[in-house]
C-alpha cells in the first residue's frame, strides 16, 4: 500500500509515520512525505497512492511563508479534474482550524473522504487515520479475491443495444436469472493465449438511478474485472458523426447544482462532480483512433442500411441527465458546462458512480457509447441500430486486442 503525507508540519509527519509503520505492515519506503502542494502534484504525476493525508493550511511552494487553505482546495480540484494526476483512492483531511474545517467540509462529504481536526494534545485524529487505513487494508484484501466473471457489458436498453451485445461472436448461451429481477446471458471471449468469461445484462429503464442499481448488484454478486457500458448517445454536431463510437473519459451529471431566485428571475448554479477513467484504458483507446482499417472493416461488416460517411472513434467527455433530449438550446447550455463535449445520455455518471464508489470490489470500468442523433429537432430512431452496433464492435476489438496485457496489470 502506497501512502503520501502532505504537510508542512515536520512533527506532525514524523508522529503520523511512526503510528503507521508501528501499526501496520506497512514499510517506511511505501510512506511519501512532501511539505507542499507542488511537490505533492510532482508525486502524485508518477504514482498512484491508495493513501492520502492532507493538511488544510499548505504553501503552494516549500520556500513559501504563507500558507492558505485555498491551496490545498485548488490541489484537491486538481485531482478531481487534472487526468495527469493520479487521484488517491482516499483522503484523510486534518486542520487544526475549526473554520478551515468548516470550509472544507462540503467538499471531502461529496468525495466521501474522512476530515479530522486536528490536537497535538489529543489522540483522536491520529486513532481516526489509523482506523481509516484498518478499513482500506481489508478493503485491499477483498478486492485481491478472484472475480468470478472477466468481462461483464451493461446495456441501458435491450433493444437494440443488448441485443447487440448478444450478436457479438462470443458463445452466448440461453438468458439465465442472477436473482429474482435480473437475466443475464453467458459467454466466452478467446485469445490466442486465454479464455475469458463474459457476461450481458441490461437494465429494466432507462437512466442514472437504474444504471447505478444494477451496476451496484453485478459488482456485488459476480465481481467483474472488467465492467463495460456499450450503447447509443447523442453526439455533439461537427464534431462526431452519426455511427461513431465515443469512449466516455470523463462523465458528470449536467442537472446537478443549486436553482435559486435572483433579481427576480430564476436561475440555475452548476455544480457537476466529474468522474474519470483510468488513464491505462483511455491510452490504449487514443491508440485504436489511429487504426483506420479496424474502423473501416466494423463499418464494411454492418449488416443494415448503407451508411455514406466513413466511421472515426473518438475519446472525451460526455454528459448525463434525466431526459432524452431533442433541443439544441439545452445542448447548447452543457456545452457551457464542457466545451471539449462530445456527447449527451442517460447512464454513465451512475454507471462510473456505482463503480468508483463500490465497498468491496473495484472493476475495471469504461464506456463506450455511439452517436444515434444530435438531440436536436431532427432526432429519430434511423441510426440507433447502427450506433448499438458499432459500440459493441469497438468494444470487443479492444478486448481483443489489449485484454491480455492488461489482465497482467
Amino acid at each position: 500500500m502506497k501512502i503520501i503525507i502532505v504537510d508542512d508540519n515536520i512533527e506532525k509527519t514524523k508522529r503520523i509515520v511512526r503510528e503507521i509503520t508501528g501499526k501496520f505492515p506497512i514499510a517506511r519506503k511505501d510512506i511519501a512525505t512532501v511539505s507542499c502542494a507542488n511537490d505533492a502534484r510532482t508525486l502524485l504525476e508518477n504514482q498512484q497512492y491508495e493513501l492520502m493525508i492532507l493538511d488544510l493550511n499548505l504553501p503552494l511552494f516549500i520556500d513559501d511563508e504563507d500558507q492558505k487553505i485555498q491551496v490545498t482546495i485548488d490541489l484537491i480540484n486538481d485531482m478531481n479534474n487534472d487526468q495527469e494526476l493520479n487521484k488517491p483512492h482516499h483522503i484523510v483531511g486534518l486542520s487544526e482550524y475549526e473554520d478551515m474545517v468548516q470550509q472544507a467540509k462540503e467538499i471531502f462529504d461529496d468525495n466521501l473522504w474522512a476530515l479530522l481536526k486536528y490536537d497535538s494534545e489529543s489522540n483522536d485524529w491520529i486513532n481516526g487515520i489509523t482506523n481509516c487505513l484498518k478499513y482500506l487494508i481489508s478493503d485491499h484484501n477483498r478486492n485481491e479475491a478472484p472475480s468470478q466473471v472477466d468481462i461483464c457489458f451493461i446495456t441501458a436498453l435491450a433493444e437494440p443495444e443488448l441485443s447487440e451485445v448478444l450478436n457479438l461472436p462470443l458463445n452466448w448461451g440461453s438468458s439465465e436469472p442472477l436473482d429474482n429481477t435480473t437475466f443475464i446471458t453467458r459467454g466466452t471471449l478467446e485469445t490466442a493465449k486465454k479464455k475469458y468469461s463474459v457476461i450481458a445484462v441490461s437494465a429494466s429503464r432507462m437512466g442514472m438511478v437504474s444504471s447505478s442499481v444494477l451496476t451496484a448488484k453485478i459488482i456485488g454478486l459476480l465481481k467483474p474485472k472488467f465492467l463495460v457500458m456499450a450503447g447509443i448517445c447523442a453526439g455533439i454536431n461537427g464534431k462526431v458523426d452519426l455511427g461513431d463510437p465515443i469512449l466516455v473519459t470523463t462523465s458528470w451529471d449536467y442537472q446537478s447544482g443549486k436553482r435559486i431566485f435572483s433579481n427576480e428571475k430564476s436561475d440555475f448554479l452548476v455544480s457537476p462532480h466529474q468522474i474519470h477513467i483510468e488513464e491505462h484504458i483511455e491510452s490504449r483507446f487514443r491508440q485504436m483512433v489511429q487504426n483506420s482499417s479496424l474502423l473501416f472493416d466494423i463499418k464494411k461488416s454492418w449488416q443494415g442500411n448503407a451508411v455514406a460517411h466513413e466511421l472515426k472513434l473518438h475519446t472525451g467527455p460526455m454528459a448525463s441527465g434525466s431526459a432524452v433530449l431533442a433541443d439544441e438550446s439545452v445542448v447548447k447550455e452543457i456545452i457551457r458546462q464542457e466545451r471539449t463535449l462530445l456527447g449527451v445520455e442517460m447512464e454513465v455518471y451512475g454507471f462510473y458512480y456505482a463503480s468508483r464508489n463500490s465497498s468491496n470490489f473495484r472493476p475495471i470500468t469504461f464506456a463506450v457509447k455511439s452517436v444515434c442523433d444530435f438531440a436536436d429537432e431532427q432526432k429519430n430512431d434511423g441510426y440507433q441500430k447502427y450506433a448499438a452496433y458499432t459500440s459493441a464492435r469497438i468494444i470487443h476489438r479492444f478486448f481483443l486486442d489489449n485484454i491480455d496485457d492488461i489482465d497482467k496489470m
